[in-house]
């Protein structure tokens, strides 16, 4: 019995990855495709290690930076960020007017990438990254699952 929970725990999926975000059109092909997405996503070996952020935290920070670097990298970083993201301070939290914002500024993905390589800190439920020029990177912790919620100019 006990041998048997145990191959079934090292089996189930770490919390880390079943946290991790999944875009619109795979959610409606139901749970197998799900899983198969998140266990499709890895991060760049050549990722930072974040190493001051938690450890449930870093396999979603080193996927976005991997994400700025695709060919498509709004695209790409789509599916990490809440709907309600924070983009600009006073304007309005959402995910599209950022990516519709940061398609007209091609140094987005790359102050991206740098605010991850940058410094981390860790306050509660809320890391924020930030290079030391430029927008800091927020997650924030919800209901158990690291959440990308904002990049926004320091201030």
């Amino acid at each position: 019995m006990h041998l048997v929970l145990c191959s079934l725990l090292a089996a189930a999926p770490s919390p880390a990855v079943t946290c991790l975000p999944v875009p619109d059109a795979i959610t409606t092909l139901g749970d197998g495709a799900m899983r198969s997405y998140r266990a499709s996503l890895k991060p760049d070996a050549k990722a930072p290690p974040v190493s001051a952020a938690p450890s449930d935290a870093r396999l979603l920070l080193r996927l976005i930076w991997s994400a700025a670097a695709k060919s498509e990298p709004l695209k790409a970083l789509d599916p990490f960020m809440e709907r309600a993201f924070t983009w600009s301070s006073g304007g309005d939290a959402s995910a599209q007017q950022a990516l519709t914002d940061w398609a007209r500024r091609d140094a987005t993905p790359k102050l991206v990438r740098d605010a991850i390589a940058g410094r981390c800190q860790t306050k509660g439920a809320t890391v924020t990254c930030a290079a030391a020029k430029g927008p800091r990177l927020v997650l924030e912790k919800r209901d158990g699952c690291w959440r990308w919620t904002a990049f926004v100019e320091a201030g």
